[in-house]
């Protein structure tokens, strides 16, 4: 079932015969069913490597593998103080929370009522490097109802923002100023003689 329930069966024998103990002849059996839902998460950030400035695409999805509906599943991004969230864009049906878009900020976004197994969520987002070195990017998804497996709930991506290169310090750059330079020389001392 796909909420909890209380499932009843009752049985009863009969016969052509007289019976003795007619107060045995009916069994009943209730038993309580429990509702759990495995949700999986993944999350990627496209590309795992630029500087500062550049953008990442961010996706981030949340798999019901059941057995039950998940009830209100969510999905959680922490975006570090390292990158600044410009764009979020959940799945059909799915809310984000009305957040400033900041660095160092929490996306949650909330998919309400029943998600059936084999259902999956996803959230859309563009963030923007704003410091340099190893920024980690955490999510996780959760529900309303149990999860069997809580260790595939969360997942985290690291990804390198570094510098732009200076192109007057490439050795190309180098050589051309250096070339430049003589020249401008040369023609200093020709126009001096």
């Amino acid at each position: 079932p796909s909420a909890l329930a209380a499932l009843q069966a009752s049985a009863t024998v009969s016969s052509a015969t007289t019976d003795p103990n007619a107060a045995n002849d009916t069994a009943n059996l209730s038993t309580t069913v429990v509702t759990s839902a495995d949700l999986v998460f993944a999350l990627s950030v496209i590309p795992q490597e630029g500087v500062v400035g550049d953008f990442f695409d961010l996706v981030a999805t949340s798999r019901n593998d059941g057995p039950s509906d998940a009830q209100d599943a969510q999905i959680d991004v922490n975006v570090p103080l390292g990158m600044q969230l410009l764009t979020r864009s959940p799945s059909p049906g799915g809310a984000c929370a009305d957040l400033a878009t900041a660095a160092g900020t929490t996306l949650t976004c909330t998919w309400a009522g029943a998600t059936a197994p084999g259902t999956t969520h996803s959230v859309n987002a563009v963030v923007q490097a704003v410091s340099v070195g190893q920024i980690r990017v955490s999510g996780s998804t959760s529900s309303a109802t149990a999860d069997p497996v809580a260790d595939n709930n969360a997942a985290t991506v690291t990804v390198s923002a570094g510098v732009l290169p200076v192109p007057a310090l490439q050795p190309v750059w180098l050589l051309a100023m250096t070339l430049l330079l003589l020249g401008l020389g040369g023609l200093a001392v020709r126009q001096r003689s």
